[in-house]
């Protein structure tokens, strides 16, 4: 579901969201950048309007299979 608040977008600078374009059908996959203080992705000009954070849906229970010893 798209998130129009930016206030609840993550900075952390670890966490990747799919940012939609203002005035455009493109997407980009953003990373916050905490020393530039603006979303990595973005091209010169482009303005964010939406934000999704995509998480896979095994992402909290991976493990490694039977008789892996890593």
């Amino acid at each position: 579901m798209w998130n129009y608040n930016f206030t609840d977008a993550p900075r952390d600078g670890l966490t990747k969201v799919v940012i939609a374009v203002a005035n455009s059908r493109k997407t980009r996959w953003c990373v916050w950048n905490n020393y530039a203080r603006h979303w990595s992705g973005l091209l010169e000009g482009e303005q964010p309007l939406a934000f999704q954070i995509i998480e896979h849906p095994d992402s909290g229970k991976l493990s490694l299979p039977m008789g892996m010893n890593l």
